[in-house]
């Protein structure tokens, strides 16, 4: 009962974060201005230090931007915990989480240069996966039962629309808009390009995570079924 209370609070201290940059990226930092705010403070923080920056720069929007930076990323951590403290996964599996989760978000602002092997390598590494995890239905779904295998082919559904909107973010990044680049998108008028298609990309997310929720709706009818 206490392990679930505690599950009940990172829940709830979870949503808030969530809560918190949803407002906060509505009403207080536009794309423009949370970018350029962020520049600016690591340019100072460059040149005086991290010490000197926070004693000459602390501010309230300084700080609500900082909060700002990671609440989205810190409240999904929580949420996942706290769903891990409910429903009574065992303890290793608790901390591989919280420590998975702390580790992602010290590492989740660090600079990358650009390069393109590194995105290609990648890019190719999801491909192989996605083709993996198509074999492994294919494989698995004849010894299924009914509701499994519409479960099964929901999630492959999801699964479908997650890499074409890879696919489609590669193209976004790479030669049909060169927004890595954005002289290049300038010089060339590509600048529609990269709307229709990041806003091809969000339909294809929103289509592979609705799927991905129909799938698991699917097993827990089937697991009702079963008791």
């Amino acid at each position: 009962m206490a392990t679930q209370k505690r599950g009940n609070v990172l829940i709830a201290v979870g949503g808030l974060f969530v809560a918190y940059y949803l407002v906060a990226r509505w009403f207080l930092f536009r794309d423009h201005t949370a970018a350029l705010v962020l520049r600016d403070s690591l340019s100072q923080i460059k040149q005086s230090g991290v010490v000197g920056f926070l004693s000459a720069h602390v501010s309230s929007y300084l700080i609500a931007y900082l909060i700002f930076a990671y609440a989205f990323k810190l409240g999904v951590v929580l949420l996942l915990i706290g769903g891990a403290l409910k429903t009574k996964m065992e303890s290793g599996g608790i901390w591989l989480f919280a420590i998975g989760g702390i580790v992602y978000l010290a590492l989740s602002y660090i600079p990358i240069g650009y390069s393109p092997l590194y995105f290609g390598v990648q890019g190719i590494a999801i491909l192989l996966l996605f083709l993996l995890i198509v074999w492994l239905w294919m494989k698995k779904r004849p010894e299924l039962d009914e509701l499994a295998k519409t479960a099964g082919d929901y999630r492959i559904v999801g699964y479908f629309f997650f890499i074409v909107a890879t696919w489609n973010l590669c193209g976004i990044f790479g030669l049909a808009a060169f927004a890595l680049k954005p002289e290049m998108m300038i010089e060339h008028g590509l600048q529609p390009n990269a709307i229709t298609m990041t806003s091809h990309v969000m339909i294809e997310l929103l289509l592979g995570w609705m799927f991905i929720f129909l799938a698991m709706y699917k097993e827990s009818l089937r697991q009702q079924s079963s008791e």
